[in-house]
């Protein structure tokens, strides 16, 4: 029961996570519209999502940051997750799952991928968003 109670609360917050970061996005995006940006040429498909470790020298668990380029401006959004550097896999973007790691870690860094994956997911979303409503890009 306690478990179902974790997950309905974590569900939540995903949520609300990810509807702020949409609006995040949508606000930034408009913004550069806004200021005349449009003029140039805008390619929805060079607009980058990456995770990065706040603090990747850390020993300790650090926040886990979704980092967002539109037109060279920066979005940097907490995922809300945090992860021990030494489990992070900074090419392929997810966290190590492994049987030479804990059975608790690699607990900890399911939740971590499966957020990221939803993350990505919302990001492609948002995209496609703006590729099927042009007239809110200008």
């Amino acid at each position: 029961m306690i478990q179902g109670l974790y997950r309905s609360i974590y569900i939540e917050l995903v949520v609300v996570f990810v509807v702020g970061a949409v609006i995040m996005l949508k606000r930034e995006w408009q913004k550069i519209l806004k200021n005349k940006i449009m003029e140039r040429q805008i390619f929805i498909n060079e607009m980058q999502a990456r995770f990065n470790l706040r603090k990747p020298r850390s020993e300790k668990p650090t926040n886990l940051y979704l980092v967002c380029r539109i037109n060279n401006k920066q979005v940097k959004l907490s995922t809300g997750v945090k992860i021990y550097p030494d489990h992070w896999n900074e090419k392929r973007q997810e966290a190590y799952i492994s049987v030479r790691l804990s059975e608790l870690d690699n607990i900890n860094n399911t939740i971590v991928n499966k957020k990221i994956t939803k993350l990505k997911e919302y990001f492609i979303e948002f995209k496609h968003y703006l590729c099927m409503h042009p007239d809110e890009i200008g």
